[in-house]
């Protein structure tokens, strides 16, 4: 499994710029689908790092369990009962 793949599923963050409007730093993933307006920079940061954090956490399980067993990472990852 490559971290691509699981990236593109569960995209990182990052700090994005301030909004237009309300001055506030804007935490988004690269798809556009979380946008979150933050008090501070410091703020976004930790934001940010708490979820890379889970999302390589999450990559190297999936690595470790695709180098155990591959049909059984196959048939959970992709939910296939015929792999």
């Amino acid at each position: 499994m490559r971290e691509k793949y699981i990236e593109e599923r569960y995209p990182a963050l990052m700090v994005f710029g301030l909004h237009a409007v309300n001055g506030m730093p804007q935490v988004c993933d690269v798809n556009g689908e979380t946008n979150v307006s933050v008090l501070s920079r410091a703020e976004a940061d930790r934001l940010v790092e708490f979820h890379n954090k889970k999302v390589h956490a999450l990559i190297n399980m999936a690595q470790a369990f695709e180098k155990a067993d591959q049909k059984a990472f196959q048939k959970f990852w992709y939910e296939k009962e015929d792999v």
